[in-house]
């Protein structure tokens, strides 16, 4: 009991620190000079939950077959949630380009837009992720397939959301940067909780 309460503070903790880097990281986005050192600071903390999320591929090998069984449910959940999102995304994005092909813009209702690409074009690569490891796969095999997916991916969601953002949907360049550099963070944290809460994780890196 000791030791979840511990547990508990602790991520209350790192939520409150993360917190209130992530609010001033958006304070600081609006001064250009500052810009490409807050998303320096993003793509840092992306690194690091990439690297973690690798270790939990890697972790897979040790986990006892009874589990074989939530590998399975895990596919079929982040299946029924792309599904989802992708749907809602084309319902939104028809509103959303409707109302700005009549010089309607929206910055709220076009960060949102923004916020839920991002979740679009991350799920891909967690889906693929977990297809593969219901199939039974190698570690190094997933681990390298989701690092080449994420990175193509990213690639794309780059130069797409840039023009639609600013060309389009005429999103401030602080909001912009800001939903792009820490909305990226929010996929792979909620993956990671979710693997933590299903599975007996254990580092072997």
């Amino acid at each position: 009991m000791k030791l979840k309460t511990k547990n508990n503070l602790k991520l209350f903790a790192i939520v409150l620190i993360f917190g209130w880097l992530t609010w001033s990281s958006y304070d600081l986005m609006k001064y250009s000079e500052q810009q490409p050192v807050q998303m320096g600071f993003a793509l840092g903390y992306l690194t690091f939950l990439l690297i973690a999320i690798a270790k939990r591929i890697y972790s897979i090998k040790i986990l006892v077959k009874e589990r074989e069984s939530n590998f399975k449910k895990m596919y079929s959940h982040f299946k029924f949630f792309t599904g989802l999102l992708y749907f809602v995304l084309g319902l939104y994005s028809a509103y959303i380009f409707i109302l700005a092909d009549r010089s309607i813009i929206s910055t709220l209702f076009s960060s949102i837009w923004l916020l839920m690409l991002i979740f679009c074009f991350q799920s891909i690569p967690f889906l693929i992720f977990s297809y593969q490891l219901k199939g039974g796969l190698s570690e190094k095999i997933m681990l390298r397939t989701f690092l080449v997916t994420y990175a193509f991916l990213s690639i794309i969601f780059g130069w797409s959301s840039a023009y639609l953002a600013h060309d389009v949907l005429m999103i401030p360049i602080q909001q912009d940067l800001f939903i792009v550099s820490y909305g990226m963070l929010i996929f792979p944290i909620i993956f990671i909780i979710y693997f933590d809460k299903n599975y007996d994780y254990i580092s072997v890196v």
